[in-house]
């Protein structure tokens, strides 16, 4: 009997190590977390949260900076093992609407334009004046008012940050924690194309 015991808390003590060893492997990160998301800098913990595990990271797309044209459409999109962990958006909004130029102001029209799933209904809104920052639970956009911007081609700029191919969880903590300051931080490198509010 008192055999017994030892060998059934042997096992209890196996299958305890084996399960924190498994755990340990499916966070495995081999590869460095970046400094910023496609060129933004961000909290790099929140980062990290957003980011999956795996062994390589790679990111294509265009940053955002005054000699970029961004004006009307900037994408950058962060791959982990060849996944699509991150894709992030940036287009311009105007109150002129010629039918042939950038979105009416807001989330909304934003959303139509990018022929998403996604129903603002689902969202839950964090701010909205200046700024209307909205979180999914995989997914994030913020509107944000141009005070000046060069040739006043836009009076303000859509940015998103998309998880929704990364099921893994809900994001939506993280995601509220750093988008208003993400968006502006972003539309602030565009220089003279949106001086944000």
């Amino acid at each position: 009997m008192h055999r017994l015991a030892h060998f059934s808390a042997l096992l209890v003590t196996l299958g305890l190590v084996t399960a924190c060893s498994l755990s340990q492997n499916a966070d495995l990160r081999e590869y460095v977390v970046p400094e910023s998301l496609c060129g933004t800098d961000m909290d790099p913990e929140i980062l990290k949260a957003l980011l999956p595990p795996g062994k390589e990271i790679e990111i294509t797309g265009r940053g955002a900076d005054e000699d970029d044209n961004m004006g009307v459409v900037g994408s950058c999109f962060v791959f982990v093992d060849d996944f699509t962990a991150i894709g992030v958006q940036t287009m311009g909004a105007t109150d002129h609407i010629d039918g042939h130029g950038p979105l009416p102001p807001g989330i909304d029209s934003y959303l139509n334009a990018l022929m998403t799933d996604l129903d603002i209904n689902d969202s839950t809104l964090l701010a909205e004046n200046p700024i209307e920052v909205r979180v999914w639970k995989n997914f994030a956009a913020a509107y944000v008012p141009c005070v000046s911007s060069r040739g006043e081609q836009f009076t303000g700029m859509n940015v998103s940050v998309d998880l929704r191919d990364n099921k893994e969880r809900d994001y939506s903590e993280e995601l509220g924690r750093m988008m208003e300051s993400f968006a502006v931080e972003r539309v602030e490198q565009m220089g003279k194309t949106c001086v944000p509010a």
